[in-house]
């Protein structure tokens, strides 16, 4: 069942053709594959994923299922090969997941500039922590690195 908001979904944008499509890895775990698409939802983020077959409907249903508010729809509803989605770029043409460029020079200037000073104050501390913490949600090995911290 779709949203009666359907109709108001931003136009589907892919990449340009130049943007090669990167080579999946074999998964270290069972992941359920649904030929009609799943959703994640991410506090107020909602990650729709399918399989765009040939003669389907997948990708609109995707989108119109996604829709919780028109708001929501306007900004974020659109299919997309990429995608900001809690706070990081999702390319899934590509498969790379990276940080916004404004988001990564703020957060490598802050630790150069408290590396050079060789002090912070603790609540500087807490939130550059929290920032690695953010990171290793995406990349879970980071987390050993962080043990100590």
């Amino acid at each position: 069942m779709c949203s009666p908001l359907i109709g108001s979904v931003p136009a589907r944008v892919d990449l340009p053709d130049e943007v090669p499509f990167g080579i999946g890895k074999e998964l270290v775990v069972d992941v359920p594959v649904n030929s009609r698409g799943t959703s994640d939802i991410f506090v107020d983020d909602i990650l729709a994923k399918t399989v765009d077959l040939p003669g389907s409907d997948n990708v609109e249903r995707c989108a119109g299922a996604t829709l919780l508010s028109i708001h929501k729809l306007l900004a974020e509803a659109g299919p997309e090969e990429r995608k900001i989605m809690l706070g990081w770029v999702l390319n899934f043409r590509s498969l790379i997941i990276s940080l916004p460029e404004n988001k990564a020079t703020a957060w490598s200037n802050e630790i150069s500039e408290m590396l050079k000073e060789g002090k912070t104050q603790s609540k500087r501390l807490e939130r550059i922590i929290g920032r690695f913490v953010n990171i290793g949600m995406i990349l879970p090995y980071v987390h050993h690195f962080l043990a100590r911290l």
